[in-house]
């Protein structure tokens, strides 16, 4: 970690001292994105924040969203070990009780009907919760601005077995920086984010998996 830290550090001197070209740009990102997938993704959030910082320096309007996004990635980054509480309304308009999971472990799945890689992942992460045990596991799936009709048929369409809720204004994604779907969100007992997965792919039921036991504390 200490010789990321002074990679970072001396990369960003340099843009500092040089300037941000192309290049420059190009390295910092691969790099942010590298370190997103290692086992310690805050540093990359450390990346796209000093990024961030950089382009705002070159005081360039058409740059604000390109910020905007680093930003919202280096939040996304910084989740896990904070607090989560969300609130709203279920798809049978109740109001849903966050508070009714506190000490047990929930998967939060942003999601949308006309995300395709939604639409696949979603049953594998049932599956998941199924192998391990619903009574262990609650599954809320958020959706993200779609009409209660669109999201029944979805829910019906893939058997989905979830407490699905109602983000109309799309503020809980906004929140925690669902800006890319799906996003898997594990919290422990305590309402801790502990894991945050973006995407499906090949490897992702694997790493979800374990990280799903870890938190439960079972044995592989």
């Amino acid at each position: 970690d200490d010789d990321q830290k002074q990679l970072i550090d001396d990369l960003f001197v340099f843009i500092n001292q040089h300037g941000l070209d192309q290049r420059l740009y190009n390295l910092s990102t691969n790099l942010g994105e590298a370190l997103e997938q290692s086992s310690n993704p805050k540093l990359g959030a450390v990346v796209y924040e000093r990024m961030a910082d950089a382009l705002r320096n070159l005081k360039r309007p058409e740059l604000a969203p390109q910020i905007a996004r680093m930003e919202a990635v280096a939040r996304r980054l910084n989740l896990p070990g904070t607090f989560m509480e969300i609130e709203g309304t279920t798809a049978e308009g109740e109001k849903f009780d966050w508070q009714s999971y506190r000490g047990q472990v929930v998967l939060v799945d942003f999601w949308a009907s006309w995300c395709g890689p939604c639409i696949q992942t979603m049953p594998k992460v049932e599956e998941v919760v199924d192998q391990i045990g619903t009574d262990r596991v609650h599954l809320v799936a958020v959706n993200i601005q779609e009409g209660n009709d669109r999201v029944q048929a979805a829910v019906e369409r893939l058997q989905l077995d979830a407490t699905v809720l109602m983000d109309i204004d799309g503020q809980v994604a906004a929140v925690y920086e669902a800006n890319a779907i799906p996003q898997t969100v594990i919290i422990d007992r305590d309402g801790i984010v502990r894991h945050v997965f973006v995407g499906g792919g090949s490897r992702f039921v694997g790493q979800f998996r374990a990280a799903l036991r870890e938190v439960l504390g079972l044995a592989d």
